[in-house]
Protein backbone atom coordinates (compact mmCIF):
# COMPACT_ATOMS: atom_id res chain seq x y z
CA UNK A 1 0.00 0.00 0.00
CA UNK A 2 3.22 2.51 0.63
CA UNK A 3 4.05 1.72 -2.82
CA UNK A 4 0.78 2.27 -4.05
CA UNK A 5 1.18 6.43 -2.26
CA UNK A 6 4.59 6.73 -3.06
CA UNK A 7 4.09 6.66 -6.39
CA UNK A 8 1.16 9.22 -6.83
CA UNK A 9 2.96 11.27 -4.83
CA UNK A 10 5.99 10.97 -7.15
CA UNK A 11 3.77 10.93 -10.20
CA UNK A 12 2.37 14.70 -9.30
CA UNK A 13 6.54 16.07 -9.35
CA UNK A 14 8.16 13.67 -12.14
CA UNK A 15 7.59 14.61 -15.78
CA UNK A 16 5.62 11.02 -16.46
CA UNK A 17 7.75 11.00 -20.18
CA UNK A 18 11.14 11.55 -18.76
CA UNK A 19 10.92 10.72 -15.42
CA UNK A 20 12.87 14.09 -14.14
CA UNK A 21 11.56 17.14 -12.16
CA UNK A 22 12.64 20.97 -11.82
CA UNK A 23 12.21 22.13 -8.16
CA UNK A 24 12.73 25.59 -7.39
CA UNK A 25 14.09 26.73 -4.05
CA UNK A 26 12.61 29.58 -2.34
CA UNK A 27 15.49 30.06 0.26
CA UNK A 28 17.22 32.66 2.05
CA UNK A 29 18.52 34.29 -0.61
CA UNK A 30 14.87 35.69 -0.99
CA UNK A 31 14.44 36.25 2.72
CA UNK A 32 17.70 37.21 3.31
CA UNK A 33 18.71 37.90 0.46
CA UNK A 34 20.03 41.98 -1.99
CA UNK A 35 17.56 44.52 -0.94
CA UNK A 36 16.66 45.38 -4.54
CA UNK A 37 14.32 41.64 -4.63
CA UNK A 38 11.72 43.12 -6.21
CA UNK A 39 8.42 42.99 -3.24
CA UNK A 40 6.30 41.10 -5.40
CA UNK A 41 9.08 38.26 -5.20
CA UNK A 42 7.71 37.27 -1.66
CA UNK A 43 3.94 37.38 -2.67
CA UNK A 44 3.01 33.27 -2.61
CA UNK A 45 0.51 33.90 -5.81
CA UNK A 46 3.91 35.47 -7.96
CA UNK A 47 5.94 32.98 -6.95
CA UNK A 48 3.54 30.25 -7.33
CA UNK A 49 2.58 31.24 -11.02
CA UNK A 50 6.07 32.26 -11.77
CA UNK A 51 7.26 28.65 -10.91
CA UNK A 52 4.22 27.17 -12.97
CA UNK A 53 5.08 29.26 -16.09
CA UNK A 54 8.29 28.77 -15.80
CA UNK A 55 7.81 24.72 -16.11
CA UNK A 56 9.08 23.61 -12.62
CA UNK A 57 7.03 20.93 -11.10
CA UNK A 58 7.29 22.31 -7.38
CA UNK A 59 8.61 24.49 -4.75
CA UNK A 60 10.89 24.11 -1.51
CA UNK A 61 10.39 26.61 0.93
CA UNK A 62 13.01 26.35 4.16
CA UNK A 63 11.68 27.15 8.01
CA UNK A 64 12.62 30.58 7.42
CA UNK A 65 9.99 31.32 4.98
CA UNK A 66 7.16 29.26 7.02
CA UNK A 67 4.20 31.55 8.59
CA UNK A 68 3.70 31.16 12.07
CA UNK A 69 0.35 32.16 13.00
CA UNK A 70 -2.57 29.97 12.32
CA UNK A 71 -4.36 32.59 9.96
CA UNK A 72 -0.98 33.10 8.40
CA UNK A 73 -0.22 29.42 7.57
CA UNK A 74 -4.05 29.11 6.43
CA UNK A 75 -3.80 32.61 3.95
CA UNK A 76 -0.36 31.14 2.80
CA UNK A 77 -2.32 27.94 1.54
CA UNK A 78 -5.38 29.09 0.50
CA UNK A 79 -2.93 32.46 -2.09
CA UNK A 80 -0.45 29.33 -3.52
CA UNK A 81 -4.34 27.24 -3.77
CA UNK A 82 -5.77 30.16 -5.74
CA UNK A 83 -2.72 30.38 -7.58
CA UNK A 84 -2.56 26.92 -9.31
CA UNK A 85 -1.16 24.44 -6.59
CA UNK A 86 -2.19 20.57 -6.74
CA UNK A 87 -1.68 20.44 -2.99
CA UNK A 88 1.23 21.65 0.35
CA UNK A 89 3.51 20.61 2.15
CA UNK A 90 3.58 21.55 5.61
CA UNK A 91 5.69 20.18 8.59
CA UNK A 92 6.60 22.51 11.50
CA UNK A 93 3.53 24.75 11.55
CA UNK A 94 1.46 22.11 11.89
CA UNK A 95 3.17 20.16 14.87
CA UNK A 96 4.27 23.16 16.53
CA UNK A 97 0.74 24.27 16.74
CA UNK A 98 -1.38 23.56 19.75
CA UNK A 99 -3.66 21.71 17.98
CA UNK A 100 -2.11 19.80 15.10
CA UNK A 101 -5.64 17.40 14.00
CA UNK A 102 -7.22 20.25 13.86
CA UNK A 103 -4.92 22.51 11.54
CA UNK A 104 -4.61 19.91 9.44
CA UNK A 105 -8.48 19.41 9.13
CA UNK A 106 -8.22 23.23 8.49
CA UNK A 107 -5.71 22.72 5.96
CA UNK A 108 -7.67 20.06 4.12
CA UNK A 109 -10.78 22.28 4.36
CA UNK A 110 -8.79 24.72 1.60
CA UNK A 111 -7.69 22.07 -0.19
CA UNK A 112 -10.40 19.56 -1.11
CA UNK A 113 -13.37 22.16 -0.34
CA UNK A 114 -11.77 25.13 -1.19
CA UNK A 115 -12.91 26.74 2.16
CA UNK A 116 -11.80 30.41 2.43
CA UNK A 117 -8.91 30.94 5.27
CA UNK A 118 -11.95 32.86 7.66
CA UNK A 119 -14.33 29.27 7.68
CA UNK A 120 -10.52 27.50 7.99
CA UNK A 121 -10.25 29.41 10.80
CA UNK A 122 -13.75 28.63 12.10
CA UNK A 123 -13.17 24.66 11.91
CA UNK A 124 -9.71 24.95 13.31
CA UNK A 125 -11.45 26.95 16.38
CA UNK A 126 -14.34 24.46 16.57
CA UNK A 127 -11.54 21.44 16.89
CA UNK A 128 -9.95 23.37 19.73
CA UNK A 129 -12.80 23.46 22.05
CA UNK A 130 -13.93 20.15 21.27
CA UNK A 131 -10.79 19.21 23.51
Amino acid sequence: MCEVGKKLRLNRILDPKTGRTVIIALDHGVEHGPSDFPEKVLDPKVIVKATADGGANGIMLHKGVARYTAEEVLTMVKEVMEAGAAGVTIGRNVWAYGDPVGMIKAIHDIVFENANVKEALKRLQLSARRK
